[in-house]
């Protein structure tokens, strides 16, 4: 009983799985997906006598009573990623667009849910105070979202053939509660994206 049940599911699925093939047995195609990048010869590069790798922006000493609430924001510091040797691509042919614009794209593992920067913990730090940063615009960047297609897309330069471009941001103290004194120091990554 049990090998004929067994024989009759074999030969069931067996008729099924033919069905899926055509009479030659291949597979028949439900649609198509197309692949387009870009390769470039020429890209900026960051301008290592102006921009120290690591970068350090150092916000300013401020009274912990201007961070007393959540939402509370101070200290804002600009700072620049200076690029070298940017020039525009208008070689390449095909789907894609040229290369004409270039911008920062921010990742790494001290960025928080709220899309900004959270402060070391521990004994001597500073608690309920996290690093906002904002573009050149001043609008404020959401480093959570970590699509390179929109994070911060709005402030992408223009390259113009120039030799060097400056990437401009701004860092702020941004109150998640009320803040208590200590030191701040977090960090996080930039890649250069050109579109």
């Amino acid at each position: 009983m049990k090998k004929t049940l067994l024989a009759a599911l074999f030969l069931g699925a067996s008729i099924f799985s033919s069905s899926v093939f055509a009479a030659d047995n291949t597979l028949t195609n439900d649609g198509t997906i197309n692949f387009a990048g870009k390769i470039v010869a020429t890209t900026c590069k960051v301008d290592s006598t102006n921009t120290q790798d690591p970068l350090t922006v150092t916000l300013p000493t401020i009274n912990k009573s201007l961070l007393a609430e959540a939402g509370n924001i101070n200290g804002e510091t600009k700072f620049q990623i200076q690029l070298k040797g940017c020039t525009a691509s208008t070689a390449q042919t095909g789907p894609n667009k040229d290369i004409n614009t270039v911008r920062a794209f921010f990742n790494g593992n001290n960025i928080n849910q709220n899309g900004r920067l959270t402060n070391k913990s521990g004994n001597g730090y500073a608690s309920n105070v996290d690093i906002q940063i904002l573009n050149a615009n001043k609008t404020v960047l959401n480093l959570s979202n970590q699509d390179i297609a929109t994070q911060d897309a709005e402030s992408a330069v223009t390259l113009t053939n120039k030799d060097n471009i400056s990437l401009v941001y701004y860092a702020r103290y941004y109150a998640t509660g009320t803040a208590t004194e200590g030191d701040v120091e977090t960090s996080v990554n930039y890649t250069i994206i050109y579109n």
